[in-house]
């Protein structure tokens, strides 16, 4: 047996191959010939749009599959935190009524008629100013003051609160956290 013939041979079987498939190729591109919104063939770089566009879609929805599949294995959160913005007034009162009542049962006064007040506004400056820097902080010292919130702005991940009362402002810094 010659080794010639025999690497002739599959060389000759492996071009017939190569061109069945190209046969075969040409066959299902010619069938499936896009025409455009006047029914003429789709030129070479519109054809090469639209197939791109197809590919590109098909990785959407593949994306989509995927990303619907990894929502469903994750657990689902309470229901029963619905933003109170959403809900209609007969559902809003309702739930506020059971969170009224839920207060209660733990033992606390959901509408509390007052509470202790250790500092009035002015004397809380009086006491405070002179001790306290401009921006530190006092933190051994727990102090209760009341009085109207007149403003409120956000900064960032601080918040701050404008409050007035016994002809005396106090403006007070609460961070995020």
């Amino acid at each position: 047996v010659d080794r010639n013939n025999v690497s002739k041979q599959k060389l000759t079987t492996t071009m017939a191959d190569n061109k069945d498939e190209v046969v075969a190729n040409t066959a299902a591109a010619v069938a499936e010939v896009r025409l455009d919104e006047n029914g003429q063939p789709l030129s070479k770089n519109a054809l090469k749009k639209l197939l791109k566009k197809e590919a590109a879609d098909k990785k959407k929805a593949e994306k989509a599959a995927a990303r619907a599949a990894e929502e469903a294995k994750k657990p689902k959160k309470k229901a029963s935190a619905v933003d109170d913005e959403d809900l209609d007034p007969s559902q809003y009162k309702a739930n506020r009524e059971q969170q009224v009542k839920q207060m209660e049962s733990s033992g606390g006064n959901p509408y509390p008629h007052k509470f202790h007040v250790s500092h009035r506004l002015p004397d809380f400056e009086v006491e405070f100013d002179p001790v306290t820097e401009s921006g530190t902080k006092v933190e051994d010292k727990m102090v209760t003051v009341a009085g109207r919130i007149q403003t409120i702005r956000g900064q960032g991940k601080l918040m701050f609160y404008d409050i007035r009362g016994d002809g005396a402002k106090l403006q007070l810094m609460a961070s995020l956290k």
